[in-house]
């Protein structure tokens, strides 16, 4: 079938196996900082490929992540996060999360206010997320074909959330 290769891509049967090291330091009542650094063996995009089953191949990953958070009186927290890898990982462990990402150089800032919630039983709060806004994509091509993997451009969003 001519589906057979794209499988064989979305079955990688891949993992990422390694260690990570995260430092975290409260400045003062406001702002804290958190550095960390994650590196193992995880998938990366192949230099060629011929068919979609060869598009990863296994390689070693190194990942640094820096974050500097606020937390005011006023409700507001906001949070910006720096992740870097000296070449682009496809899937590797985030220092932060402890779970798979993709990575390229990328900056994040998320901003959240908690809203009134009126005397009613809730917590809102009103939340403004902007994500790789280096604008970084991870690509790789055969000399025919061109394949950017997680697409994801520059991104603002915003939204409110309520929890009862």
């Amino acid at each position: 079938r001519a589906g057979d290769a794209f499988l064989a891509v979305a079955n990688q049967q891949g993992s990422s196996r390694g260690i990570r090291v995260v430092y975290t330091r409260r400045l003062n009542r406001v702002w804290s900082t958190s550095a960390g650094y994650a590196f193992g063996r995880g998938q990366q995009l192949a230099e060629s490929f011929s068919t979609p089953a060869e598009l990863f191949e296994s390689g070693m990953f190194q990942t640094a992540a820096f974050q500097l958070a606020a937390g005011f009186s006023t409700g507001t927290q906001v949070r910006t996060v720096l992740r870097f890898s000296p070449e682009a990982t496809v899937f590797a462990i985030d220092p932060f999360a402890g779970r798979l990402g993709v990575y390229d150089p990328s900056l994040s800032i998320q901003v959240m206010q908690e809203l009134p919630s009126f005397g009613l039983s809730v917590r809102a709060e009103a939340i403004l997320d902007a994500r790789n806004l280096l604008d970084a994509q991870t690509s790789s091509e055969n000399g025919e074909v061109l394949t950017f993997f997680g697409n994801t451009r520059r991104s603002v969003r915003g939204g409110i959330s309520v929890r009862f």
